[in-house]
Formats: C-alpha cells, sequence, structure tokens
C-alpha cells in the first residue's frame, strides 16, 4: 500500500488494494496456513447390493411444469441409478416420506442406510421417527464435504 500510494491515488485505493490481495491467487499461495492439517478422506463404504445405501437431495426453482417446480432425486449408491420424481418446493417430511414409499421404497425396498443434507424435510421429527421404526441409519452430510454427499451434487448438476 505504502509503495503504490507513494505514486497513485484514487478513491477508495485501500479498498481496491484489500480486494486485489485476498483475490490473489499468487498471495493465497504464498501464506502459512494457520490451521490443523486437514484429515485424509473417508469414503463411504462400497455396498454389496443395490439400494441398500442411497443419497437423497431437492433441486427447487426451477421453473413451473404441471404446477411442480422442483425435483426429489434418489441415487444408489453402487449402481449410480437415480429417481427424479417431481414436487414442490414447499414439500413438508410427511410428503417427503410419502414420495419416498411412493416412488423407492416400492420399488427396491428399505435400505440400510440414506445420506441427505440438513433439509428441513429430512431433519423433520416424523422422518426422523420413521427412521427410528424402521431401524434405519440416516447420515446427514455438513455442508462442503464430497465424501458423503458428492455423488448426489454431481447428479443434481446433471439434471440442471
Amino acid at each position: 500500500m505504502e509503495l503504490i500510494s507513494r505514486d497513485f491515488w484514487w478513491p477508495q485505493m485501500w479498498k481496491t488494494m484489500k480486494d486485489y490481495v485476498t483475490t490473489c491467487d499468487t498471495c493465497s499461495k504464498s501464506k502459512i496456513p494457520c490451521h490443523r492439517p486437514y484429515g485424509l478422506l473417508q469414503p463411504l463404504p462400497i455396498p454389496e447390493t443395490p439400494w441398500t445405501s442411497i443419497s437423497m437431495d431437492f433441486i427447487v426453482d426451477f421453473p413451473k411444469s404441471k404446477s411442480f417446480d422442483s425435483v426429489f432425486v434418489v441415487v444408489d449408491h453402487l449402481t449410480k441409478m437415480a429417481n427424479f420424481v417431481p414436487c414442490n418446493k414447499t414439500i413438508t417430511g410427511k410428503e417427503t416420506t410419502r414420495l419416498f414409499l411412493e416412488n423407492v421404497y416400492k420399488y427396491h425396498g428399505l435400505p440400510d442406510d440414506i445420506i441427505s443434507d440438513h433439509g428441513t424435510q429430512f431433519t423433520s421429527k416424523f422422518w426422523q421417527s420413521l427412521f427410528k421404526i424402521l431401524q434405519m441409519k440416516i447420515n446427514l452430510s455438513s455442508a462442503y464435504h464430497p465424501q458423503t454427499d458428492g455423488q448426489i451434487e454431481q447428479v443434481n448438476q446433471v439434471l440442471e
């Protein structure tokens, strides 16, 4: 800042310089990390049979089509087969359960575990009690952790 201000000046020069330095690729590579080293990725185990481990997610805000504006996406971890079910953005936990029973359970049976994000449809009391009654395991993913829900995010990008 000092070197540039010797010869140049413009309004909000300090902000411009700060923005430049924080987005500079060379600057960010030369910084010493202030956090502990990241742990090793721990990929999910490979299921032995189809539809015993699945991922679920919603893609919302599509243009309306036959009164639907969203898609419920379910992906099998072993075969990578995906089910796309039209729905609305305002779907509740009970409605999500109905979609799951009619479009996944009906054709593929009950999975051993389900991976999903922290969407309200998957964290509702109704959905949690259903998992408890059925003795199913739910794995809620954390944001930006591709080792848990990267597969469904990749399928979502293809669909979008």
